[in-house]
């Protein structure tokens, strides 16, 4: 299994684990708030080695795994019909000690906890019976490095080691300005994009150029863009037409999108929301005859510009109709920038309980400097992929005041000092974004890609 990134490998782990936990792997402070979601609430009293490998395999991407209850039988073993000695000589050996590799990354040992010598703590774990097998099993054994997470602050222990990002820029972006951007232009753009590694760009808009006049040339868009194979350009339908419109333009994932208020429904989309959500189950209908993916947006989670604050539960029902109809993934966007962690906490409570957290996005504008706030607390709540615009370009033509998304340079710098990979090279990003500014001859809106821009001209003249 590879190492999991920013931790050592340190052989005191092992003496840690079986030091603090013995034959029960449920050590007191190993708690269940460690514990991925995915595995929260599975009893693990009744685990045999075939299941350990089961677990295993589905493991491949998670940071920590812990167990509640006593996962181990009350001789140590896991399961009743090998002796614990007899597992580590076997091929399941290796199994056991991924399984130990994976619970050892919980914590550093404690300080204040005593060690014991390793073959000693083994022999106790092993138990008395068949000592020779035990000593056997023992060579070689305490010499194994178990990778134990290095010291990292409690706030911090949640924080995701990857997170998606998905660049909405050449759409979100760009369907706000009003001097209109040759095709060509937006497509050298989401090729840069896509050449700085990220892998899901939502390339354009299949609307009525009436409604968005800057996203006519959607289909001239999608046949240049659809070849490059880089990259997954999922593009908005709003409706059956669209939908059908985007797959014969070469589309191969479509967005939905929704809204919590019913006022900012009727004034982005001319319907309410259950007339939309009825529109959006016909799309994904379609979408499930083709296999089709279909994302889904879930505007105004907090704040709405004609009808204020928004109630987490409507927003956690248009999130679980969303989820109902097929959509593998539920961006919830701070449409107008209004946001603070204070708010966005309940509200993405709210919607957790409906729609599982590993089917969630957050979607921020940065109109009152909070999106980099607001998507700390998410990541630490669970979420593990972010919406952002290069440039910070974007706003909502239907949402009066609302300033651009989050830029990506400042999500991907932001990341990179937790630590967080997210394959994108933020030089290549800083370059798309310039790109970009300089056509539309404004400013660039990300404050990373603006003060990175100035200490590069400083080392120059230097």
């Amino acid at each position: 299994m590879p190492i999991p990134k920013g931790e050592t490998q340190v052989s005191l782990g092992m003496q840690w684990l079986l030091s603090n936990g013995g034959t029960d792997l449920a050590a007191p402070h190993l708690t269940e708030r460690h514990m991925p979601r995915n595995l929260a609430g599975s009893n693990f009293r009744s685990t045999t080695l075939n299941d350990v490998s089961k677990l295993l395999s589905g493991l491949a991407g998670e940071d920590t795994l812990s167990f509640r209850d006593t996962w181990m039988c009350d001789e140590g073993l896991p399961s009743k019909s090998c002796s614990m000695s007899e597992l580590l000589q076997s091929e399941s050996g290796d199994l056991f000690w991924r399984l130990l590799k994976l619970v050892s990354t919980l914590a550093p040992p404690p300080e204040s906890q005593g060690i014991h010598s390793s073959k000693s703590v083994m022999r106790q774990f092993l138990g008395a019976k068949d000592e020779q097998k035990s000593s056997n099993a023992l060579e070689g054994v305490c010499e194994k490095d178990i990778f134990v997470q290095n010291s990292k602050p409690q706030v911090l222990q949640s924080i995701p080691s990857f997170v998606k990002i998905v660049e909405v820029g050449p759409r979100d972006g760009l369907q706000n300005e009003k001097k209109l951007i040759p095709t060509q232009i937006k497509v050298d753009l989401i090729r840069r994009l896509s050449d700085a590694g990220l892998s899901v760009i939502e390339a354009t808009s299949f609307v009525s150029p009436k409604w968005v006049p800057q996203l006519a040339d959607a289909k001239d868009v999608m046949v240049n863009v659809s070849a490059m194979g880089k990259a997954r350009f999922p593009v908005l339908t709003p409706n059956c037409k669209g939908f059908h419109d985007a797959i014969a333009a070469g589309a191969k994932e479509v967005a939905i999108f929704a809204a919590a208020s019913e006022a900012f429904s009727k004034s982005n989309i001319n319907c309410s929301i259950s007339e939309s959500l009825q529109r959006y189950r016909e799309v994904c209908d379609e979408a499930k005859l083709r296999n089709i993916p279909v994302r889904g947006y879930v505007s105004c989670v907090t704040g709405c510009p004609y009808e204020g604050p928004i109630k987490p539960s409507r927003v956690a029902y248009v999130a679980k109709e969303l989820f109902q109809m097929g959509c593998y993934e539920i961006s919830l966007g701070d449409t107008i920038g209004v946001s603070t962690p204070g708010q966005l906490v309940p509200m993405l409570q709210a919607v957790m309980d409906v729609v599982p957290v590993q089917c969630l996005a957050v979607h921020m504008h940065d109109t009152y400097g909070q999106a980099l706030s607001n998507i700390l607390i998410a990541l630490q709540m669970g979420i593990r992929v972010v919406d952002s615009s290069v440039s910070g370009l974007g706003g909502c033509p239907y949402a009066k005041g609302a300033s651009g998304n989050v830029a990506t340079e400042d999500v991907v710098y932001f990341l990179n000092g937790l630590g967080v990979q997210s394959d994108v090279d933020l030089s290549e990003l800083l370059a798309a974004g310039q790109f970009i500014s300089q056509y539309l001859g404004r400013q660039n809106g990300s404050k990373s890609a603006l003060a990175l821009g100035k200490a590069n001209d400083e080392q120059r003249k230097l």
